[in-house]
């Protein structure tokens, strides 16, 4: 039998879920601090047992709001350009890490740029 994973903490998951438009990388800069800062304080009131299963059951699945707001982000019809400025290379390295956004406190947002024919190490 297959578990709901927001069933032990739905207050993870997107209460607005008729919000499921389309958002811009500058939309999602906007939302993403308010909704982390909501989330840890969220988890700083769990059990370290409530963590963990936080943790291995709800973040990066389709319960975990975070991974619901990065899921509206649409890459297709965004503009090369709007990434371009963001990516550049470096040849004596296997990938170059780059900063779109942070604030500092609950988030870094990085693009990374791999080099043709490069691999991880």
């Amino acid at each position: 039998s297959s578990k709901n994973p927001s069933s032990h903490h739905p207050s993870f998951t997107n209460n607005n879920t008729q919000d499921s438009s389309p958002i811009t990388l500058n939309q999602l800069i906007q939302k993403l601090p308010p909704l982390l800062n909501s989330q840890n304080t969220k988890l700083q009131q769990m059990s370290i047992q409530e963590r963990i299963h936080f943790d291995t059951t709800i973040r990066g699945t389709d319960a975990d709001a975070v991974n619901q707001l990065f899921g509206r982000l649409d890459l297709t019809t965004t503009k090369e350009e709007c990434w371009k400025k963001y990516a550049w290379f470096d040849a004596s390295k296997n990938y170059t890490r780059n900063l779109i956004a942070t604030d500092d406190e609950t988030f870094t947002l990085l693009l990374l740029c791999w080099n043709a024919d490069r691999e991880s190490p």
